[in-house]
């Protein structure tokens, strides 16, 4: 067995963002020869079908094999022993299996990770590993309730932090890196960028073909992704009614099953009403389901004059905005948060108070009609924001986190 060194990509979720992460930090490893990359996750053989299609010159490169802790819902039991337990094991696995030794651990979304005893983690899994932080919402929101769990949050950072096998830690919203550096002076906390996948399908979806043909010149605000209350949904569905059908047009695409709809607690029956009275519409399109590939996804967005990205329980990064800028969409963004910043940075649209459905209607006719319009688009910065988030500086942060291991 060549004696390359071995990276391993731990990844304990699968459908929506994570698989499509995932791929992308493979893309990116793969890209520096002389490495081996072992991906743990949920569907290994789905991972080397993708590096065979889309990168065959580096298959022989990349080996999979099967991690999860959580059901393909994307629940998990908590932070615990056992994540800790479950990855190792998985790892002497996959050692055993191909015959290599794991040089360096990424873990893909470290989260679920978090709160344990030290001494106790790192004996579970005693080996050096970098980690990438998703949500440390506690960072960013200022609610009562998060207030109350603030403490208890910011002991479990400094616990993960002084794990001795942590060599350091990556966070998508560059806005908490300060925040987390503080808590651990001497911890190593590295922003990446906020990379997404643009690929687009040869010819265009179905849906996306329905939508313009139902749209019919008028301007397309989208809400696209997992469809759950922090989206803003209900925002988006009561703004409907307050502009004019003939001069708007809505689409409201992705998954919205039953978790999703638990989200919604009391405010459900109210979802189940709005959407009874969109699918009546002429110029609304629903599809409530998931968006089944990234290319689908992205003809979608392509599609759209304006993508609403007014989330209501969200303060972190988004690959949304990604797209958004790579395909020269503004955006409806809350005035808070890492999106609002990056949205006043770049010029990338408006910003407002997420749940203000007066707000929304406004954005809406702001961005959707000139002259506000084309003054929009002309100060916006779109092309800065992506060279900003791209796969090539994603390649260049990773390998610096990586580096962080001796």
């Amino acid at each position: 067995m060549s004696c390359e060194p071995v990276i391993a990509l731990v990844e304990p979720f699968w459908i929506g963002h994570p698989e499509t992460q995932l791929r992308l930090f493979t893309e990116a490893l793969l890209r520096r020869e002389g490495r081996r990359i072992l991906v743990l996750c949920q569907y290994p053989e789905a991972v080397l079908s993708w590096v065979r299609a889309h990168h065959p010159g580096q298959a022989d490169r990349c080996f999979a094999a099967p991690f999860s802790f959580c059901d393909n819902r994307g629940t998990y039991p908590g932070a615990n022993l056992a994540s800790w337990a479950r990855a190792h094991q998985s790892l002497l696995e996959a050692e055993r299996s191909y015959g290599f030794t794991v040089d360096k651990v990424f873990i893909t979304w470290l989260d679920p990770f978090i709160g344990n005893d030290p001494s106790a983690t790192a004996a579970l899994m005693p080996r050096p590993w970098v980690g990438l932080y998703l949500f440390p919402s506690h960072l960013r929101k200022l609610t009562p309730l998060s207030r109350l769990f603030r403490p208890a949050r910011l002991v479990e950072d400094k616990t993960f932090m002084k794990n001795p096998h942590c060599h350091g830690v990556a966070v998508l919203d560059e806005g908490v890196t300060k925040p987390l550096k503080s808590i651990v002076p001497r911890a190593r906390v590295h922003a990446l960028p906020d990379v997404a996948d643009m690929t687009l399908p040869e010819t265009l979806s179905p849906l996306t073909e329905t939508l313009q043909q139902k749209a019919a010149g008028r301007p397309i605000i989208g809400l696209l992704g997992v469809l759950g209350r922090r989206k803003g949904t209900l925002s988006f569905l009561r703004a409907i009614d307050k502009l004019s059908p003939d001069q708007y047009f809505f689409l409201l695409a992705g998954r919205l099953g039953s978790i999703e709809r638990n989200t919604y607690g009391r405010d459900k029956d109210e979802l189940e009403s709005l959407l009874t009275i969109a699918k009546k519409r002429e110029n609304v399109l629903l599809h409530l389901e998931h968006i089944e590939t990234e290319a689908a996804f992205n003809s979608l967005t392509l599609a759209c004059s304006v993508l609403y990205m007014a989330y209501e329980q969200h303060d972190h990064s988004s690959g949304i905005l990604s797209k958004a800028a790579y395909f020269n969409k503004l955006v409806i963004a809350p005035d808070r948060g890492c999106v609002a910043e990056r949205v006043r940075k770049f010029r990338l649209g408006t910003t407002i108070r997420a749940g203000s459905v007066t707000h929304a209607a406004s954005a809406m006719r702001e961005l959707c009609h000139d002259p506000s319009r084309s003054n929009h688009l002309a100060a916006a910065r779109f092309g800065d924001y992506h060279a900003t988030h791209n796969i090539d500086r994603l390649e260049i942060s990773l390998n610096q986190l990586l580096a962080e291991i001796p």
